[in-house]
């Protein structure tokens, strides 16, 4: 299988470079992206890591949503912009200690990077930050690489693009005692090594390619229509009943092992305990696991949106069927220590939705 990886450097002004590649990732051509490239099986946009925020965070929820709002959330304590205008990706799989790759890059700058591949007449299968398409360094140590005027930095839970003096700062004593050099050639040939295996894609969500998520969708609506015509509404709601009566255990015991205690219901003493000695991080945990839990237990509700500020009460948006769930859910997160106060409800597409503002009882 054939790859064609357009390399977008950092100046928008600058020459782009499209590099083909084999299945056994050897570079068979380079050259300036100034026309559309040939066709091949897959297409990877290479953009600039210095533009991409990239971190390894612990992320609570059962669900993609779920993850990505905690994300924006921890995210919001370590960058000073609003998480809101940034598009974020979780990485599909999850390291040994449990933690996920996280990328986030500013929605714009996404867009701009696709417009110059448009411009170019390329379509993307994927987009992944330069700094990934290195190989980490064995051990402790990292790898680093030459790159567009800048260090490219790849090591256990590490990876960025930083100019050569910011880089050598960060890197310390690990710096290669024979610096990266500038010739671009050595770089391409990584790039194109790496390019099969890419650790995340960008190019999702709001952004995902239509004719390949289209592709998913399809055998997913047809396994639903099969389940429809095959089993009857009393049989769904009762798989969807224990399903979430399962999951409302499993968490609990997950909870309860987290928090050191052997029985699920000395948990919210606990809870209350971690609550008044934790930092902040710790209650911010606490409280979106809580809530997770509490509104997986609720059937077809769902959270749409979250709002964290250090100095404000956690703000959400949940989507039920009816009053009878937004009161259930008061009375679960009651039980737990939190105090929920909704705000007023509309309804959209034969849902209700309803902004509220969690903070711990008085």
């Amino acid at each position: 299988m054939t790859t064609t990886l357009l390399l977008l450097p950092a100046d928008a002004a600058a020459e782009s470079i499209a590099v083909r590649a084999d299945a056994q990732g050897q570079v068979q051509s380079v050259g300036h992206a100034t026309a559309p490239p040939e066709p091949s099986a897959r297409a990877l946009l290479v953009v600039p890591g210095v533009d991409v925020h990239l971190r390894w965070l612990r992320l609570p929820g059962r669900s993609m949503a779920q993850s990505r709002a905690a994300a924006r959330l921890q995210l919001a304590e370590h960058l000073a912009i609003e998480t809101q205008a940034l598009h974020v990706v979780i990485a599909g799989s999850a390291e040994a200690d449990g933690t996920r790759l996280v990328a986030a890059v500013d929605s714009v700058v996404m867009q701009q990077w696709l417009a110059r591949a448009t411009q170019l007449g390329f379509a993307p299968d994927a987009v992944v930050p330069d700094c990934l398409l290195l190989e980490p360094g064995a051990d402790a140590t990292a790898a680093v690489m030459h790159w567009d005027g800048r260090w490219l930095i790849r090591g256990a839970q590490l990876a960025c693009s930083l100019e050569p003096e910011a880089a050598r700062l960060l890197l310390g004593d690990r710096v290669p005692a024979v610096p990266p050099g500038p010739d671009p050639t050595h770089s391409i040939a990584g790039f194109a090594r790496s390019a099969a295996h890419v650790p995340i894609d960008l190019l999702q969500h709001p952004f995902a390619n239509k004719a390949a998520a289209e592709q998913k969708r399809a055998p997913r609506r047809l396994a639903v229509l099969a389940a429809l015509v095959l089993l009857s509404p009393v049989l769904l709601l009762l798989a969807q009943t224990l399903r979430y009566e399962i999951g409302a255990r499993v968490l609990q015991a997950r909870t309860a092992t987290q928090l050191g205690v052997h029985d699920a219901a000395a948990v919210p003493a606990a809870l209350q305990a971690r609550r008044q000695a934790g930092t902040a991080t710790d209650r911010l945990a606490m409280q979106l696991s809580t809530l997770f839990a509490a509104v997986d237990t609720l059937p077809a509700a769902e959270l749409d949106q979250l709002d964290y500020n250090p100095a404000q009460p956690l703000r959400a948006t949940l989507l039920h069927t009816d009053d009878a769930s937004l009161q259930q859910l008061s009375a679960r997160l009651a039980d737990a220590g939190w105090h929920l106060d909704p705000g007023s409800s509309q309804v959209e597409d034969g849902r209700m939705r309803t902004p509220f503002t969690l903070e711990p009882l008085r």
